[in-house]
C-alpha cells in the first residue's frame, strides 16, 4: 500500500514534465520529434556550456513561442488549483471553487469593465482584483445575512453573485467596441495565452508568490477550519 502512495504521488509531480513536453510538439507549425529533440539539445548546450545556436525556425517556434505559453500555462493552472484547496479547506466542501463563489465572476467583470475604459494592464489586474475581493465579500455578508447556516448557504450565495456579475459582464460585452474592446475582452475572459513572452512570466509570478506566502503562513489555520467541529 505505501508503494501505490508513492508511486501516485509521483505520478502527479511527473505529469506536469510531460504535459510540458508533450506540448512542444502541438501547434499549428509542425515540428518532428527529431526537431523538437535537436533544438532542445542545442538549447541545453547552449545554456550549460555557452555554445552558440543557430536561430533556425524550429528554434523560434519551440523557445520563442511555445514554451513561454507553456509556463504560463503551468504557473497559471498552479495559482488556480491553489486557490481552489484553499476554499475546499475553509468550507469544508470539495466542490467549492473561486468560480463557485463568485470570485471568477467578479474577476471577469472587473477586468472587463477596466478594458472597456481604460485599456490599461495594470488597471486590468487591479480592477479583476478588487471585484473578486467584492463578489467574496458580498457572498459572505449575503450567506450571513440568511437565517440558515453552514457550507451550503456560502454556495448558494456565491452562485447568486456569480450569476449578477455574469450578467453585468454580458452588459459591458454588449456595450463595448466590436472591433476593439470587444475582441479584447473576449479573449481576456477565455484565458488567451498567444501574446505571452518570457518577460510576461514575472508578472504571474510574483501575485503567485505572494498569495502562496500568505496562504502558507494562514496554513494552520485553513487546517483548523476544515475540521468538522468548526463551524463558520
Amino acid at each position: 500500500m505505501p508503494d501505490c502512495r508513492y508511486s501516485r504521488t509521483a505520478l502527479v509531480y511527473l505529469l506536469p514534465l510531460a504535459l510540458l513536453i508533450g506540448s512542444l510538439f502541438v501547434g499549428r507549425y509542425q515540428t518532428p520529434v527529431s526537431a523538437v529533440v535537436d533544438e532542445s539539445m542545442k538549447a541545453f548546450s547552449s545554456l550549460i556550456f555557452g555554445t552558440p545556436v543557430s536561430v533556425s525556425t524550429s528554434h523560434t517556434v519551440l523557445f520563442n513561442v511555445r514554451l513561454p505559453r507553456i509556463l504560463a500555462a503551468l504557473l497559471v493552472g498552479a495559482a488556480l488549483s491553489t486557490a481552489g484547496v484553499s476554499f475546499q479547506g475553509i468550507f469544508r466542501n470539495p466542490l467549492v471553487s473561486p468560480y463557485i463563489l463568485g470570485v471568477g465572476a467578479g474577476s471577469g467583470f472587473g477586468a472587463c469593465l477596466a478594458i472597456l475604459l481604460w485599456d490599461s494592464y495594470l488597471l486590468i489586474q487591479l480592477m479583476a482584483f478588487a471585484f473578486g475581493l467584492l463578489a467574496m465579500f458580498l457572498a459572505i455578508s449575503m450567506s450571513k445575512a440568511s437565517k440558515g447556516t453552514g457550507t451550503l448557504v456560502f454556495v448558494l450565495s456565491g452562485i447568486i453573485v456569480s450569476s449578477i456579475f455574469t450578467a453585468l459582464t454580458s452588459l459591458v460585452k454588449y456595450v463595448a467596441d466590436p472591433y476593439n474592446d470587444l475582441p479584447a475582452i473576449v479573449f481576456w475572459l477565455m484565458g488567451s495565452l498567444a501574446d505571452v513572452r518570457y518577460g510576461d512570466l514575472l508578472y504571474i509570478l510574483l501575485p503567485m508568490f505572494v498569495g502562496a506566502l500568505v496562504l502558507l503562513f494562514l496554513r494552520w489555520r485553513i487546517n483548523i477550519l476544515s475540521l468538522s467541529l468548526i463551524h463558520i
